[in-house]
This record gives structure tokens, C-alpha cells and sequence, in this order.
């Protein structure tokens, strides 16, 4: 076959799997919120004192050991997007603006892999890279990422084939300013427009028209006019060239930032195992792409060769681009198989046998993600579960005090119950503190006594308040110290915290009310810890 394959494109049984396709990965994105361990808490709080003060932070004040540490807040404006939303519709509305933002960020990908392939071929390979899209199912900062990198990605494309003007591009700085302030992946923006310049000057060099010479001067100005927009944001020129230094000072291992082979190595997510198997067949479809060029004597686009590059590199590289891999790999994927003839078996049965991989694709990953989740969420799908918010329930109801030592994890569930009422020892943002916070102090504290016997008089700590589903050996360990401690008593446990004072007198009444038999955590030494 010499071009896609228009057939199926009229089908309405495609377009209704389409939909179909819609539903499932909503469904795949339904989660519980887990405050206790995500971002989101901190990011309303963020949004609420923004609308209050009408400032950006630019100190790290939510936390009492590093107040005055300068902190440059890039994802501040997502901060007042889920506030407004919060407000108007809590946090199940939450849920839904967020899966909804999603869909609407797989349909601009899946435009251009219908457009450039076939509706079958688009709609066979959205089955593979469903469950690597949902892989980032919290919300995040990241879902405007992946959503304003859609965009850009959906026009330049557009542009390139021809179907817009160039006029269209004009919007493309204004959506600029608002991903800048939005999350630190911003870069992304001037980083699609280089490549599509890459790919025009290329073009233009095998074959010089004005209609490519025009291309190249409405990148180039757009290129221009990104790169402004990157200092409409409060910290000018430190922010714009912030995701370059970031890392600098950065003391604490982030799951998310880790390597997929490194985290093969820790656990068993059969996401990460999908995620091999749509890596294989995406560089296979590479191969044939290949070979029908070479056999053809032509090339594929320069800009989807420096795309694949990178989504690779970075997928690979780091698990909080998953998602985006999957995003930009599907139409890639789809114009590289676009003159390959679908199997007969799919051929022959088309619905059925589409319906039949998104059954075993999805419902495999949704069980896994339902056991996962289940016994703590309480079947809840959206939102957040019924007794996330008990322990900051307790803790105001019965007037405790800091300072609080807690755990990595727990610091943004910690800003958005108490704040400004307590400040948090340490909140899950590694560059709002010094590098040696992190591996002289936070960690040595939990993994050895004679560093906790150190600081916990300096700090003069009157509660712990740690997250339950800590799995960090130093965190385990550490809990298992504490409650066996004579010097603390265990007041408050729920799925999700726990909650220890230190034994003083003005601690003596919630302890003699409250105070939990360490007998009851001996089971959890073994398994909870």
C-alpha cells in the first residue's frame, strides 16, 4: 500500500469506539486522592493565599526549619486554577477537571494520529499507550504540561502539513505565558517550536519553495516570541532558566524521578511492564518506518525523529514522563504503521476484536489498580476518602502544638489542614531546601538514634505526625522506634497517619484520654511499617 488507509474512516462503529476509548481511560484515571501523599494540598493552600494577597512566595515559608530559604514557585498558577475549582465543586469536581483535562490532551494526539494514518490504525494503537498515558493519574501541576504541549504539538503539526496559516501560530506566545506559570515542563513550548524549525530548515534544504521558506520565518519569530513569554512569569530570568539548574540542589530521591530500570528493580507496577511492551512495538514501528523509507528512497519527518528521541530518552530516564510518552507516541506510532495492512483477524472483526484488547488491556490494569487502592481508599473512586481528613480533625479538636517532625511525604496534607496555625518540618519539595537538609539531618534522623537524640532537643519536637504508608526503610524503621518509645505515646491512627506526643504535662490529658495500646501495633511492626 503506497498511503494510509482511508476505509475505515467513515465507519460509525469507530467513531463510537472512539468514545468508547474516551470512557475507559477516564476510568483508568479514577483514583482516590491520597492527601497524605501528593502535592495537592500544598498547591490549594498555594492557590488560596494567592487569591488572599494577590503575591507569589518566593521564600519557603511554609516550613519552620528553612523559612527564609529562597524558593522559585514555577507551578504557582495551577495552584489557583485547583483552588477555584476546589471552591466550586470540592474535591470530586477536582477529580473530574482533571480526568476531563486529560481526555481533552489524548484527543488533540489522537487528531493528528487519525489524520496522518487511519481511524483504525489511530484507534489499535490508543489501545497500547491508554494505560502508559493514565500511568500519572494524580493530579498534578503536569496534566497543563501534557495539555499545553498538545496544543503546540497539534498546531505546529497543522502548520507543517499545511492546514492552518501561519496566523494561527500568533497564539502560541500567549499560551506561553500562561504554561510558564503553570509547571516547570514549560520549556517544553520553545523546545517543540526548535524542533519544527529543525525539521522545516531540513525540508527546505531537499527542496526550496516559498511556502517552506515562509514556514521557516513564522517559526523563527515564533521562536522568538516564546522565548519572551518566558519571562512573564515573577521570577523574570531565573525562572525562565530554572528547569535547567533545579536539580542542583536536590537532596532527596523522588520516586518519580527515578529510572525505569531502577524502579524494576524495587517493584512490580505492571504499568512498567506495559510500558516495555509499548517501547518495543514503538521502535519496531520505527524499523518498518525505516524500511519502507529506505526502500522508497524517501525520509520520515525530522520533527517526529527528534521527538521520538526524546520521549525515549525521557521516559526512560525518569517515571513522571510516562505519560508523556505515550501522549506523543501514539501519532508518531500511527504514521509509522499507517501503510501497513491491519491483521485480518482485525480486519475481519474489527469491533470485536478492538473491544477485546481494550478489555484485557484496561480491565487487567484497572484490577490491579482497584487491589492496590481499595482496602485504603474504601471504594472510593473520586475524591478523597471519608476519613482523610481525621487527624487534622484531632489534632485541632484537641489543641495540640508544635513543632511537628514528620515525614517527606506527609508535608503538603500538613500545609493545606494546619497552615498557618503549624509549619511543617519538611514538605515534599526537594529544592525548597538546602541539599544537606535532606541527607545530614532528615534522613540520618529516621535511620539512626544517635542523630534523632541530637536534633530532637534541638528542635524541642512536642508531636510526630508521619504518613502511615511511609515505605522508605528509615521511615519504617523510625516509626517502629517511636511508638515503643517510653517518651511518646501513640494518640491518633487512622489508614492514612498517625499521630504521637511527647509525654509532658501539658500533653497529660489528651494522653490519658487517647493514649493507644502499644499492643495494637505489633502486627503493624511486620507489615504496616
Amino acid at each position: 500500500m503506497s498511503g494510509p488507509d482511508t476505509r475505515a474512516n467513515g465507519r460509525p462503529w469507530l467513531w463510537a469506539l472512539l468514545v468508547v476509548l474516551c470512557v475507559l481511560y477516564g476510568l483508568l484515571l479514577c483514583r482516590p486522592i491520597i492527601l497524605s501523599l501528593s502535592d495537592l494540598g500544598r498547591h490549594l493552600t498555594n492557590g488560596r493565599l494567592f487569591l488572599q494577597t494577590f503575591s507569589v512566595p518566593t521564600t519557603n515559608f511554609y516550613s519552620y526549619t528553612y523559612p527564609d530559604f529562597p524558593f522559585i514557585n514555577h507551578h504557582w498558577g495551577t495552584g489557583v486554577v485547583f483552588y477555584i475549582i476546589y471552591q466550586a465543586v470540592d474535591f470530586i469536581g477536582l477529580s473530574l477537571a482533571s480526568i476531563f483535562l486529560n481526555i481533552l490532551t489524548f484527543l488533540l494526539f489522537f487528531s493528528v494520529a487519525r489524520k496522518e494514518s487511519s481511524l483504525a490504525w489511530a484507534t489499535g494503537t490508543a489501545v497500547l499507550f491508554l494505560p502508559i498515558m493514565a500511568a500519572r493519574s494524580e493530579i498534578r501541576p503536569e496534566i497543563f504540561s501534557a495539555f499545553f504541549a498538545g496544543i503546540f504539538f497539534w498546531t505546529l503539526w497543522e502548520h507543517r502539513q499545511r492546514r492552518i496559516g501561519g496566523d494561527m501560530l500568533i497564539w502560541l506566545p500567549f499560551l506561553q505565558v500562561l504554561w510558564c506559570n503553570m509547571h516547570i515542563y514549560f520549556f517544553f513550548g520553545p523546545l517543540l517550536v526548535l524542533v519544527f524549525f529543525l525539521d522545516a530548515v531540513v525540508e527546505y534544504a531537499r527542496g526550496r519553495t516559498p511556502a517552506l521558506r515562509r514556514s521557516i520565518r513564522d517559526l523563527l519569530f515564533l521562536g522568538l516570541a516564546t522565548g519572551v513569554a518566558l519571562l512573564a512569569q515573577p521570577s523574570g530570568i531565573r525562572g525562565a532558566v530554572y528547569p535547567l539548574l533545579i536539580f542542583g540542589n536536590y537532596g532527596y530521591a523522588v520516586a518519580e524521578n527515578q529510572s525505569v530500570s531502577f524502579m524494576l528493580q524495587l517493584v512490580k507496577d505492571p504499568t512498567l511492564y506495559l510500558y516495555l511492551l509499548a517501547l518495543a512495538a514503538f521502535i519496531g514501528s520505527w524499523l518498518y518506518a525505516g524500511w519502507r523509507h529506505w526502500r522508497n528512497r524517501t525520509v520520515p519527518p525530522v520533527a517526529f525523529v527528534l521527538l521520538s528521541i526524546l520521549i525515549v530518552y525521557l521516559s526512560w530516564s525518569a517515571l513522571r514522563n510516562l505519560a508523556l510518552f505515550g501522549f506523543f507516541a501514539l501519532p508518531i506510532m500511527a504514521y509509522n504503521l499507517r501503510t501497513l495492512r491491519l491483521p485480518a483477524w482485525w480486519d475481519r472483526r474489527p469491533l470485536l476484536s478492538a473491544w477485546t484488547l481494550l478489555i484485557i488491556v484496561v480491565a487487567g490494569l484497572g484490577a490491579w489498580q482497584w487491589r492496590h487502592w481499595n482496602a485504603l481508599a474504601r471504594t472510593m473512586l473520586l475524591g478523597v476518602p471519608p476519613s482523610m481528613m481525621d487527624s487534622i480533625d484531632f489534632f485541632k479538636e484537641n489543641n495540640l502544638k508544635g513543632p511537628i517532625f514528620n515525614n517527606y511525604d506527609i508535608g503538603g496534607y500538613l500545609t493545606y489542614g494546619l497552615y498557618p496555625r503549624e509549619r511543617v518540618f519538611v514538605d515534599n519539595r526537594p529544592e525548597a531546601y538546602p541539599k544537606e537538609f535532606f541527607t545530614q539531618v532528615l534522613v540520618p534522623m529516621q535511620a539512626n538514634e544517635v542523630t534523632w537524640d541530637v536534633e530532637d532537643p534541638r528542635h524541642q519536637f512536642n508531636v510526630i505526625y508521619f504518613s502511615r504508608l511511609d515505605r522508605t526503610t528509615w521511615g519504617q524503621n523510625f516509626l517502629v522506634r517511636r511508638v515503643f518509645d517510653p517518651d511518646w505515646a501513640a494518640v491518633h491512627v487512622d489508614p492514612w497517619t498517625i499521630i504521637l506526643v511527647r509525654r509532658t504535662p501539658e500533653n497529660a490529658e489528651v494522653i490519658e484520654k487517647y493514649e493507644l495500646p502499644q499492643s495494637i501495633f505489633r502486627a503493624a511492626e511486620r507489615t504496616e511499617f
